[in-house]
């Protein structure tokens, strides 16, 4: 199994505005919540860890796993309502958050709780986003991702940084060093990197991942240009998967990482990725480029499915 750790939130988004009043649309979301239903769609047996609300926005959360055949973990439900994103679209589809999460689910924490319910036997544990930002929760989910790895899981990290949310940087950069440590696969954005790496280039992310933490893999995804995977001794630059029609880049970047971890599971997740040649670097980014691509080309968070990814790269090769 792969499990998806973290916060799970509901977007809200502006629909129309007419005779004074705002007509919205509410999606559930968050990073590794979407990454989990990204697995799921994918076909992966998928299991996503975090606290729940027992309110209706929890209840469309959890359905979608359900739907998704994603397993829910932690089954007890918070009484804390569901956290709550507003979101702003440009004209290039790009999307803007307003975080409400004070007192809410997704940060109703009992790290022995989590600790049960997490299974003995994962495959890969993912983290990262909102929830390791967040003080004092952020510790909580660190020592959880450490207990995994102590399982054995191969530990996944998508940061996910969006600065405003981090509340004490210091200890931010800290506790992100700490997992960096024992992460296997790391998967961030060229925003993300230029916030963990000052220069912002790849020879800097190597030096910081390869040399100082030892990460196997790591994934770099540059929007519209495309991806970079490399590892040590290998490097592969994939082409953006662009859609028929752009509705927006909501999860794009976790179902990029959803497709990924798939793929590795699908390679047997006890290869040795630090092995992995350019080729096989390049099958892995082409199908996870496909899939965010196609999620790009739907509203909201509506990852694909395996069939779904599979025609749309029989298209693009028949080209």
């Amino acid at each position: 199994m792969i499990v998806a750790a973290g916060e799970s939130l509901v977007d809200v988004a502006v629909l129309e505005s007419e005779r004074g009043r705002l007509l919205l649309e509410a999606v559930p979301g968050g990073s590794p919540w979407n990454t989990a239903l990204a697995l799921g769609r994918l076909g992966a047996p998928a299991g996503f860890l975090g606290p729940i609300a027992s309110d209706p926005f929890g209840l469309l959360l959890r359905d979608g796993l359900d739907a998704a055949g994603v397993k829910v973990l932690l089954e007890a439900t918070s009484p804390r309502p569901t956290a709550l994103a507003i979101t702003e679209r440009n004209e290039g589809g790009d999307v803007a958050y307003r975080f409400h999460r004070t007192g809410t689910a997704d940060r109703d924490l009992d790290l022995a709780a989590l600790a049960a319910a997490l299974p003995h036997s994962v495959a890969i544990y993912h983290t990262g986003s909102l929830a390791l930002a967040d003080e004092p929760e952020g510790e909580t989910w660190t020592d959880l991702a450490l207990a995994a790895a102590e399982r054995g899981a191969l530990l996944s990290l998508d940061p996910n940084i969006r600065p405003g949310t981090i509340q004490e940087p210091g200890r931010y950069r800290d506790r992100i060093g700490i997992l960096l440590d024992r992460t296997a696969i790391v998967r961030l954005s060229e925003e993300d990197l230029a916030y963990v790496v000052e220069a912002g280039d790849l020879a800097a992310a190597r030096a910081l991942f390869f040399g100082r933490h030892g990460c196997s893999l790591v994934a770099l995804t540059c929007g519209a240009r495309g991806a970079v995977l490399m590892t040590d001794g290998a490097e592969a630059w994939v082409d953006a998967h662009r859609p028929a029609s752009l509705a927006d880049t909501i999860g794009a970047g976790d179902t990029f990482t959803a497709a990924m971890l798939a793929r590795i599971r699908a390679l047997g997740c006890r290869t040795d990725l630090r092995s992995l040649s350019a080729e096989a670097l390049a099958g892995i980014g082409r199908y996870a480029s496909a899939a965010a691509g196609l999620t790009c080309g739907r509203a909201g968070c509506d990852p694909p499915t395996a069939a779904d990814v599979a025609t749309a790269l029989g298209a693009a090769e028949a080209l």
